[in-house]
């Protein structure tokens, strides 16, 4: 299966070469990833700082996805837990279009777990809180915020600390699982006994799952796609 990912913003190369390695290691067998760099024009965040950023990081992204040639891709996903434009993109390309979170938290739903969420800052917490609440998971917990800059994106050290600090206030609670509310950290084992899941591994992980019980389109050979 040969996912063609569309990061929700426009990043650097630095950026936007780390991001490519996590996918090829997160990737689990059967699956291929390609990344495409959002495009670079004023239109296009740079972050999301603000509403309005989001706002036009999911008009950016539908455009991206509807783009996309359909010979060369068998699942679209946008690189961000905010699911930017999925129900929409779903009904309007012919190939199949999944969310991070929306794959990440069903199945931790479907499990029975009771879970909350962090995020960098209030603006991506309150769109991922209503994100959640689309796809229905009325057991989740609002999610809290880490108040971190941009760079902690990549700093995953001040990130992972950021959320120890959070899961501490977690422990004596009945909420023992926490989604990492970046699809670009990796996330660091908590020793509270609360669980820090990455939303991105857990994402790919159902889509692999989904392909080798033949529920999505066979995969092709990511050769095959460049040529």
């Amino acid at each position: 299966m040969h996912v063609h990912a569309i990061t929700p913003i426009h990043l650097d190369e630095t950026e936007l070469h780390r991001r490519r390695r996590r996918y090829a290691d997160l990737a689990p067998p059967g699956v291929t990833i390609e990344l495409q760099n959002l495009g670079g024009g004023d239109e296009i965040p740079r972050q999301l700082a603000t509403a309005d950023d989001i706002a036009a990081s999911e008009a950016a992204v539908l455009a991206a996805l509807r783009a996309v040639d359909p010979a060369t891709a068998d699942v679209l996903l946008p690189d961000c837990v905010l699911d930017p434009s999925v129900p929409t993109a779903r009904a309007e390309v012919t190939i199949p279009v999944h969310g991070i979170t929306e794959l990440a938290a069903g199945v931790v739903a479907a499990l029975g777990l009771p879970f909350t969420a962090v995020a960098r800052n209030r603006a991506i917490a309150d769109e991922l809180d209503r994100v959640i609440a689309r796809y229905g998971h009325v057991e989740a917990r609002p999610t809290h915020v880490l108040d971190l800059s941009f760079e902690a994106i990549a700093d995953h050290a001040v990130w992972n600390d950021a959320v120890a600090g959070m899961t501490a206030q977690l422990a004596a609670t009945p909420v023992r699982h926490v989604l990492n509310g970046c699809s670009a950290v990796e996330v660091r084992g908590d020793a509270t006994g609360v669980v820090v899941f990455d939303p991105t591994r857990l994402a790919l992980e159902t889509l692999g799952l989904a392909a080798r019980n033949g529920l999505v389109a066979p995969g092709r050979d990511a050769q095959e796609v460049r040529s």
